[in-house]
């Protein structure tokens, strides 16, 4: 008989223990451990097992045999996530529903390109699977919250919360990414601004709508929390700290010559960390150091945009390779 119930602790982005039920006739047990792109096969005399040198933010299937007499061919797997995808699924968050969806819920979310409608109807609906897509410090992004109604349209309040600093939790408010002010019974529009200084990588995004009543002058969501009417949703969103200048700073970046036959030199009055260079159709053809002068005779003839990183800034000049 080969074990059917697993429990994972101890899990962290490169490690991970399993026990599994004990077999009292197995002499022990053999393992074959799955995950994308690789497999290994380990042997235990005991029921359980300390993975180590794991792949963080991937998931893990553990098969367990029984070494018996009469082993059993199929086994149960098992599957289990390593940390260190962010703090949007590495943290556990408050919780927070809409309390009833009798008669209205969220019925899309538009984020810049994202768009999500609703699938289901319920007071909460964790939506950390999908990609809302990356959002860059002190850049802007439109957004519409539509509510969804089985019948008669009622007032709505929306808000928007981002855990900027991924620390597990949405602080007003700095961390209200949205606030829709007042009721409404159509869609909410407006925009959100990425703060400078924020994480870099994967955080919780929270959308909350509340029914406020026939005046509209009831409690708005709050990021934590039950409401009497309404819908909470949770979105992962990746955050880019890094600051695009505007066009008038990008003159401190220095490139010459420009045209460029077989190198091309940059001067800043900043460190150089890296250097990238995009083709016209946004391509990159090169990301490394730089280390006085860049070769770009393979380059063919066009426009082409080197990007400089000093710190978490970004400086862009264009330049001609003849």
């Amino acid at each position: 008989v080969n074990p059917s119930t697993y429990t994972a602790t101890n899990i962290s982005p490169v490690s991970a223990s399993v026990t599994w039920e004990n077999i009292l006739a197995a002499e022990g047990y053999s393992i074959v451990l799955t995950w994308p792109g690789g497999q290994s096969q380990l042997a235990v005399p005991t029921n359980n097992i300390n993975l180590i040198d794991l792949d963080s933010c991937t998931t893990y299937t553990i098969s367990v045999f029984s070494t018996c007499a009469n082993p059993e061919v199929t086994p149960t797997e098992f599957t289990f996530n390593t940390t260190g995808c962010g703090s949007c699924t590495d943290i556990t968050y408050c919780d927070a529903n809409g309390g009833s969806v009798t008669d209205e819920c969220i019925d899309n979310v538009t984020i810049g390109n994202f768009s999500n409608t609703s699938s289901t109807n319920a007071v909460y609906s964790d939506y950390t699977d999908l990609y809302v897509g990356t959002l860059q410090a002190g850049q802007s992004y439109a957004i519409s919250l539509s509510p969804g109604y089985s019948g008669f349209s009622y007032n709505e309040y929306f808000k928007i919360w981002i855990d900027y600093n991924g620390n597990g939790t949405f602080d007003e408010p700095n961390e209200l990414a949205f606030d829709g002010g007042g009721a409404t019974t159509s869609a909410e529009t407006g925009t959100i601004t990425i703060p400078e200084g924020c994480i870099e990588g994967s955080t919780r995004m929270r959308v909350g709508m509340a029914y406020v009543g026939t005046l509209g002058n009831g409690t708005p969501p709050a990021a934590c929390g039950s409401y009497n009417y309404g819908e909470v949703e949770d979105y992962c969103v990746m955050l880019d700290p890094t600051v695009y200048l505007s066009e008038a700073t990008k003159s401190e970046l220095n490139v010459f010559p420009n045209p460029a036959d077989q190198y091309l030199q940059l001067e800043l009055d900043f460190p150089i960390q890296t250097v990238e260079i995009l083709n016209a159709l946004g391509q990159s053809v090169y990301y490394g150091p730089y280390f006085g002068k860049l070769n770009v005779v393979s380059l063919p003839s066009g426009w082409y945009c080197v990007q400089v990183k000093s710190d978490s800034v970004i400086f862009q000049s264009p330049f001609w390779k003849r």
